[in-house]
């Protein structure tokens, strides 16, 4: 391409190329500024196109003589030489681009158009485009040139638009009928017909045409719309597309340089007449120099290519004297040439020249980028000159760097790395950005110094440190970043991100590895306060404010400049302070605890507002987690295992602090609200406020726990360890916390056990007088019942709804345990039965008070000790016998197995006469020596003192025999009385008759209930009567409460001959055969 081009423009008719190049190349050398001169001087006499900016011809030329600086009679001498000089030869360069709107003129509804063109000084001279057939909006892009006298200031260019119709005659025309569109194509078919068919032809018919003055048209041209107008119609009849502009036939590379020699000299003047300051200058030149510039354009044939060449050479070169240029000024001219260049439009001369003034501009724009904090980053100039710098850079990115030219010599770019391979565009605009960087950081130590050389001293200024790179960082992200990234695709804020990441992981690691390894830890005393050589405090302070330093600056690092986490230097930041986050979780409960203790001081204990049930303190507590949380959240301390050691610690912290505050809660209402001592204890608000207030502060310990992150914590540590380390770990935790809880309300229910101890006595005195007067009117009874209503009220109104039902809990209980004090106090002092029902009706209107809202079948496993214990002594002791006979009975049913032996018996009331059939027993136990017994049956019914006048059978002995075989049957007649008996029971005695029959030896015994026996009305009724097989039991101890109870009473015959007779039970169940 570039050879196609030399080829066109350097190859003249009769010359070789070599020798013309030759001629230009002496041509260029000699000239002179007076030679330039004159040649401006000629143009200005010869002015072409519309721009005069009211300028007249005078003013320019002593403009120019004083730009040149040239003496009045030299210049003079110039002008009548340039008087005498022969008009430039000029050229109106015209494009026929496009039309549009045309209006149709044949049948069909276009039109064929082509365009006349002609000058008015010669309407001889016509130029004509081709014809665009069947079209509204024709495309020619065709080009003409014409002469142009300079002296004829008011020629017109004149364009007209014609519709072409070829030569046809009418019965051609009439084949085309079937194109006619519409009613006014018709009306325009018949008129060419008529047409036709009178003249033998139809000629070209105008569409329209504009009329350019040649003195409108600016100097460097112009691209425009024109209306195409026709007479007698006052609408435009189209629109034409034109490109317009003069030209000169001098030769191309002579005309380049005089005008970069024109740009230079006029360029000194102006900086000399306005003196800009530095980079102020936006390519504007002085009205004067603009003309003279134009008309040098135009006259010159100066192309836009060597045009902006010329600009880019000269304005470097201005701008390496003063740097007054504008980055804007460069970047647009650039912009310009990449297509050229790129195109390979431009010589190697010229390519040579435009990289000699890009390795002049370069420092330039390298520079403005290492001192980019000179200025506030939220300067638009500032940004719109980094734009335009990055612009630059982006377009020279573009080409391909000339290999004989060294862009970048050390004696200017002495701060560049060292660089192993061939130093490019991109590598220096990294090393620019590398070297502003540490440049900064040089400043920011330089500027900073630390207030003192401790420990802390040094911490707080590396703090410092660190946040004026961060703000230097996020200023980079906030207004440079994007730039340079959409413009030249450079990652400006990571590189540098890698830079202070690199400087702050020099500067922290052992420092901050040092002081957490010396950090030693805290000692709490039971007051809450610590001992250590050094206040831990301020140290672990402005050691928590550097590692959130970092820890902002490193997530600002991965958040906004794309950082790889992995690799950077502060990837393991968190690691240096390992030792001293249990450090800073100690201070952390240490203050934690300082607060609590300062709150329940302040604690007036009075309802925070109406809807509450809880005082300050509870708020204030809460809010220290709170911000005990917020300090693990802003840790977010990355590590998963590391995380779980140190959330393990918080908990056991929080659930630390929360047993602190329950105890300084509980002496502070226990100690110091407690009323006169030997006064009545009556509950008041403060206590009920201080049971709400530990419990408000229980229930904030698991939302605290669940808040730190639990569940992420857990699926990390699954992803890091395993699915049972993460489950085991979280049970752990759950246990920590569950202990922490229980422990809360082992503390409260401790706070509620107190207040119903200061209540005990009341209630003793009630029961102790209530088994005394329970049934006689004493207004001392009714005086306590409302003693504990008051108080009850108290409680019900003030406690939440579980603490409530907690203390009924705890009042019953206590109740329980002095009703057992009483019962044991009293069984020594032999009280009798009816005391015991005294004291069970004392304690059942007691009990039915606390419980009258609540439902009173889900008792306490005290409750219904208590229960039992007060119905075996309030029971006679035929009462009492008999109970236990049914509970004997009760035990029979509930055995298994029948190791001592089986009965088989058949019973049946018929009307008020029980019939017993003694059938047989089988597998009893020996009694003899022989190994048999000599087995009888007592048949007896119970209790006793219910079924005194009735037969007794007893059956016949059946001797050495453990299967005897009775077969007997027995009548029994009852009364009615008798028969009713609700809890009547059959026993069957198996007896041993001893040797002589002189005593009888208990084997066993087994119990039917009158319930379990069948019915009838009639003897004939009974048929078949089932068979009962009954387990034989016998007793075995003295375990048996009721036992016990009997044997409290020793002064009652009754019960000491029913004991008698027992142990002889107890004793031959347990004995051996004789021998």
């Amino acid at each position: 391409m570039k050879s196609n081009f030399k080829a066109k423009h350097f190859n003249f008719r009769g010359v070789k190329k070599e020798e013309m190049q030759r001629r230009n190349e002496i041509q260029l050398q000699s000239m002179t500024i007076t030679e330039l001169y004159e040649e401006v001087l000629h143009e200005i006499l010869h002015c072409i196109g519309s721009e005069k900016n009211g300028l007249n011809q005078e003013d320019i030329i002593a403009f120019a003589q004083k730009a040149f600086k040239i003496e009045q009679a030299t210049h003079e001498t110039i002008y009548q030489e340039v008087i005498e000089k022969e008009a430039p030869n000029i050229m109106l360069n015209i494009e026929v681009v496009e039309g549009k709107d045309i209006k149709p003129k044949d049948a069909n509804g276009f039109s064929d158009p082509f365009c006349t063109l002609f000058l008015s000084s010669t309407p001889q001279h016509k130029y004509n485009t081709s014809v665009k057939t069947q079209t509204l909006r024709p495309v020619w892009e065709e080009y003409f040139s014409l002469p142009v006298e300079t002296s004829a200031a008011n020629d017109i260019l004149c364009v007209e638009v014609w519709d072409f119709d070829p030569a046809e005659t009418v019965k051609e025309k009439v084949t085309k009928v079937g194109d006619i569109k519409g009613f006014k194509g018709m009306k325009r078919f018949m008129k060419e017909i008529a047409v036709t068919a009178t003249n033998g032809k139809h000629d070209n018919e105008i569409i329209g045409g504009t009329l350019i003055p040649l003195k409108t048209i600016p100097t460097r041209g112009q691209t425009a719309w024109y209306n195409l107008e026709k007479k007698g119609k006052g609408k435009p009849q189209g629109n034409l597309l034109l490109k317009l502009s003069f030209g000169s036939e001098k030769n191309k590379q002579v005309a380049a340089q005089e005008h970069r020699h024109l740009l230079r000299v006029l360029l000194t003047h102006q900086m000399n007449v306005q003196k800009p300051d530095f980079f102020s200058w936006m390519g504007d030149f002085l009205p004067q120099s603009s003309l003279i510039i134009q008309q040098h354009v135009a006259q010159s044939n100066i192309g836009p290519v060597d045009e902006y060449l010329g600009q880019w050479i000269e304005f470097i070169n201005a701008h390496a004297l003063s740097p007054v240029v504008n980055f804007k000024v460069f970047s647009d001219v650039l912009d310009s040439l990449v297509k050229p260049i790129t195109m390979g439009q431009l010589s190697n001369e010229e390519l040579k020249m435009f990289w000699q003034s890009a390795k002049k501009l370069l420092p330039f724009c390298y520079n403005s980028i290492r001192t980019i904090r000179k200025k506030s980053p939220d300067d638009e100039q500032l940004l719109i000159q980094i734009e335009h710098v990055l612009n630059i850079l982006r377009n020279l990115l573009v080409f391909e760097l000339p290999n004989d030219m060294d862009l970048f010599p050390s004696d200017i770019y002495g701060w560049l790395l060292p660089c192993e391979h061939t130093r490019d565009i991109r590598s220096t605009l990294h090393d620019a950005v590398v070297q502003g960087a540490v440049d900064w950081h040089v400043h920011i130590l330089e500027n900073n110094k630390p207030e003192d050389f401790t420990e802390e001293g040094q911490m707080k200024l590396q703090l410092k440190i660190i946040q004026l790179l961060k703000l230097d960082l996020q200023k980079a992200v906030e207004f440079h970043n994007k730039l340079f990234i959409k413009k030249t695709q450079f990652p400006y804020a990571n590189t540098l991100f890698s830079i202070y990441e690199c400087k702050i992981s020099e500067m922290c690691e052992p420092f901050i590895t040092r002081i957490c390894t010396n950090m030693k830890p805290i000692n709490f005393e039971e007051n809450c306060r610590f001992e250590v050589e050094r206040d831990p405090l301020a140290m672990g302070t402005s050691l928590f404010e550097l590692y959130m330093g970092i820890k902002d600056f490193t997530e600002l690092g991965k958040v906004e400049c794309n950082a790889d986490s992995e690799t950077i230097h502060l990837a393991k930041y968190h690691l240096w302070f390992q030792q001293g986050v249990a450090r800073w979780l100690d201070i952390a409960a240490y203050k934690a605890m300082q607060r609590i203790e300062r709150a329940v001081d302040l604690d007036k204990l009075v309802k925070m507002d109406s809807t509450s049930q809880h005082s300050s303190s509870a708020v204030d507590t809460s809010t220290i987690f709170y911000q005990i949380k917020i300090f693990w959240q802003q840790l977010a301390w990355p590590d998963a295992e590391g995380s779980y050691s140190f959330v393990a610690k918080i908990i056991d912290d929080i659930c630390r602090c929360s047993v602190y505050y329950s105890d300084k809660m509980s002496y502070k209402v226990n100690y110091r609200i407690t009323g006169i001592e030997n006064k009545r204890f009556e509950v008041t608000k403060e206590w009920c406020l201080a049971v709400n207030n530990i419990d408000y502060v229980k229930q904030s310990i698991r939302p605290f726990v669940n808040d730190l992150g639990l569940t992420q914590l857990m699926n990390n540590l699954a992803s890091y360890k395993s699915e049972i380390s993460a489950d085991h770990c979280k049970k752990t935790l759950d246990l920590v916390v569950d202990n922490a809880i229980d422990t809360v309300n082992n503390k409260i229910i401790d706070l509620l056990q107190t207040v119903v101890n200061k209540m005990s006595p009341e209630m003793n005195k009630f029961l102790i007088e209530g088994g005394e007067v329970i049934n006689t009117n004493n207004t001392h009874l009714d005086n306590l019942m409302q003693y504990l209503d008051e108080n009850l009220c108290t409680l019900s109104s003030e406690l939440n709804e579980e603490n409530f039902q907690r203390i009924l809990n705890i009042i019953v209980d206590q109740i329980a345990n002095i009703m057992f004090a009483l019962i044991k106090n009293n069984l020594e002092k032999k009280r009798p039965p009816s005391y015991f029902r005294n004291l069970r009706d004392s304690f059942y209107m007691l009990f039915g008070f606390l419980r009258k809202d609540n439902e009173t079948e889900n008792k306490s496993e005290m409750i219904e000790k208590l229960e039992s214990l007060l119905h075996l002594h309030t029971l006679d002791t035929v009462d009492l016998i008999h109970e236990y006979y049914l509970e004997r009975l009760r035990g029979q049913m509930e055995m298994e197995q029948a190791n001592e032996g089986m009965l088989t018996v058949k019973l049946i009331f018929i009307n008020d006469v029980l019939k017993v059939d003694v059938l047989n027993a089988n597998k009893i136990k020996a009694m003899d020596s022989n190994g048999f017994s000599d087995p009888f049956v007592k048949v007896r019914l119970l209790p006793k003192e219910k079924f005194q006048n009735i037969n007794k059978p007893t059956t016949a002995v059946h001797k050495k025999t453990l299967y005897p075989l009775f077969d007997e049957c027995f009548k029994i007649p009852l009364t009615p009385e008798q028969r009713a008996e609700e809890n009547g029971v059959v026993t069957f005695i198996l007896k041993d008759q001893d040797f002589m029959g002189m005593t009888d030896e208990f084997i066993s015994e087994a119990f039917v209930h009158f319930n379990e026996i069948p019915s009838v009305q009639l003897e004939n009724d009974t048929g078949n009567i089932p068979q009962i097989r009954l387990k034989l039991t016998s007793p075995k101890s003295l375990d048996s409460k009721i036992l016990k109870t009997l044997d409290t009473r020793t002064t009652d015959k009754l019960a000491k001959e029913f004991l008698k007779r027992e142990k002889i039970k107890i004793a031959a169940a347990n004995s051996t055969p004789k021998k």
